[in-house]
């Protein structure tokens, strides 16, 4: 998995693709996701941390978050089976 190897990069970790400086503005971010969210975050994330999650809560309108423990940014691979359980209880809930 050359994506999830590049992640654990510690040029990456001391260089975030994703910022603070980065992340648009509430005016910004707002309009391209006016539906439910669900973030699904690794606590132990070192490159786009949890404080970028705190950050989103505040400019989604419709937001929820899931932090996995003892896990960084790869949650769909490394944990898979609650991943797939989280987003199908989500989206039995929010089905109209």
């Amino acid at each position: 998995m050359p994506g999830f190897d590049a992640s654990h990069d510690p040029g990456d970790a001391a260089n975030p693709p994703f910022s603070r400086s980065l992340l648009p503005s509430g005016e910004a971010l707002s309009p391209l996701v006016a539906q439910n969210t669900l973030l699904i975050w690794g606590r132990d994330d070192r490159t786009v941390t949890l404080d970028h999650a705190s950050l989103l809560l505040k400019f989604l309108p419709e937001v929820r978050l899931h932090v996995f423990g003892k896990s960084r940014e790869w949650d769909q691979w490394d944990k898979a089976q609650e991943v797939k359980t989280l987003v199908g209880h989500v989206l039995r809930e929010t089905a109209p």
